[in-house]
């Protein structure tokens, strides 16, 4: 709850394909594109849920 995923509407389950223009295949790819964004920074994420493609998009908030 209040985390930036929450606010942005993803979901447990949801599964991260893009963040902006960056193609995501594993956690390592994750975990690494998180690092360039910054407190106030807004993403597009491309995830697959039940089988469907969809666009979402998140503020960063502080890390906690």
């Amino acid at each position: 709850a209040n985390s930036p995923a929450s606010k942005g509407e993803l979901r447990s389950g949801d599964i991260i394909t893009k963040i902006d223009d960056q193609d995501i295949e594993n956690m390592n790819q994750l975990k690494k594109a998180l690092y360039r964004y910054r407190k106030g920074d807004k993403a597009k994420l491309s995830i697959i849920r039940n089988g469907k493609e969809m666009e979402l998009e998140i503020e960063f908030s502080e890390v906690r």
